[in-house]
């Protein structure tokens, strides 16, 4: 093992087995330092406190998690360090949350960590119980800071077979491709109701509320049968339904006003979709990583399923790039 061959004598051994990780620790360290210099310099004073203690990893059972709870600790004592020297800054309280799990990996609690960011996850989920447009989009930020968080602690060191079963599980629940007809139906009743009081106490313009809760029917009508097409597909048809002949001036600069708002919100959700698969994908890697010692060569090996691993842009996989960070799993939804 690592720590046998090296408390024996084979220091080029242990050499090759520590260069084998080093990539992931220096990744780890600069995600938790949020800086690569910084992140080089502790991961040098990591590799010192294993050559001065080089003796204890012949009694260590997993000698790449010992490496990292050296790492963790000098990280953690760079940021004592560094929180001496810095003025307190007040934070948002949506930040209190990605604080919490920094706190957690910090003290080296990633399976913490990772409950913390499934609680977010679900939080999220509460936002849809009362559904419309705007709390889609609420639950769209409070999931964004459980993503950003989890996809940290990922990164931050080992983490349990089962705990990572539950957190795949409830990233597929999270992606829900019904969401967005779900929301979109309620907005429909909100805008109906609020063209029915608009009107109801105009006995000269009766027509024009009624042509323009007419003309919101059949835009939806149009709309919610094809929000199950491919986001490249979608968003082009969303703009051509502002294009069709309207019962009264009214309802074409209502309908106008819509489409960019819908657009967004589809793109913000279309986004999100495309940030969960591939979460769903590092956590796949790196649990492969791993068991196995070694990285996998495509995604395939990965054993997941196929709509999972589909960029929601292109309808390809997603892209896979080798940094000085580590890999990094993308998708490009605008060419600029």
């Amino acid at each position: 093992g690592l720590g046998d061959g090296w408390a024996g004598g084979e220091e080029d051994g242990f050499g090759q087995r520590y260069a084998a990780c080093a990539d992931r620790l220096m990744g780890f360290l600069t995600l938790r330092l949020g800086c690569r210099q910084r992140a080089a310099d502790v991961l040098q004073t990591t590799l010192l406190r294993a050559v001065i203690g080089r003796r204890r990893f012949a009694k260590v059972d997993q000698p790449v998690a010992y490496l990292f709870q050296i790492a963790r600790n000098e990280a953690a004592r760079q940021i004592r360090n560094d929180s001496r020297r810095v003025s307190t800054t007040p934070i948002t309280g949506d930040l209190l949350w990605r604080w919490r799990i920094t706190v957690l990996l910090v003290d080296g609690k990633v399976e913490e960590a990772i409950e913390a960011g499934r609680t977010i996850l679900r939080l999220a989920r509460l936002y849809e119980r009362e559904p419309a447009l705007v709390n889609g989009l609420a639950a769209v930020a409070v999931r964004g800071i459980g993503i950003d968080g989890i996809n940290l602690a990922l990164r931050s060191g080992p983490i349990p077979t089962a705990l990572r079963q539950q957190l795949d599980n409830e990233l597929e629940r999270q992606e829900n491709p019904q969401r967005m007809a779900h929301l979109l139906k309620t907005e429909r009743a909100i805008n109906l109701s609020a063209l029915q009081g608009m009107f109801a106490q105009g006995w000269w313009i009766p027509w024009v509320g009624k042509g323009a809760q007419l003309d919101t029917i059949d835009f939806y009508d149009r709309l919610l049968p094809v929000l199950d097409r491919p986001w490249r597909e979608l968003r082009p048809q969303i703009a051509q339904l502002g294009n069709t002949t309207h019962r009264t001036p009214f309802s074409g600069v209502l309908i106008q006003l819509m489409i960019p708002a819908l657009q967004a919100a589809l793109d913000a959700h279309y986004r999100q979709i495309a940030t969960l698969r591939a979460l769903r994908i590092v956590n796949s890697i790196t649990a492969y990583s791993d068991q196995q010692g070694v990285p996998p060569t495509g995604l395939e090996a990965l054993k997941l399923p196929a709509a999972a691993t589909l960029d929601p842009f292109s309808g390809k996989p997603p892209k896979l790039k080798q940094t000085d960070n580590g890999r990094v799993v993308y998708t490009v939804f605008k060419k600029i």
